[in-house]
């Protein structure tokens, strides 16, 4: 049962881990965009805003959002 259990926490890590590093892509593509035209950030509806709002939300936030 306790190997269970690590192989369990093993997985979920390695799953954590793989969507952190897919964030983490996007938002340094975001960075990137936004060195090479700085006008996409002063679009206050434009996406790269809108993607930005829901990467840095906190989850108080995302649960408010939720209801």
């Amino acid at each position: 049962e306790l190997n269970t259990m690590k192989e369990t926490v093993t997985g979920l890590e390695r799953e954590r881990d793989f969507y952190f590093s897919k964030l983490r892509d996007i938002e340094l593509l975001l960075q990137q965009a936004c060195d090479d035209n700085p006008e996409l950030e002063k679009e206050d509806n434009g996406l790269i805003k809108q993607v930005q709002t829901i990467l840095y939300s906190t989850e108080v936030i995302a649960m408010e959002d939720a209801m």
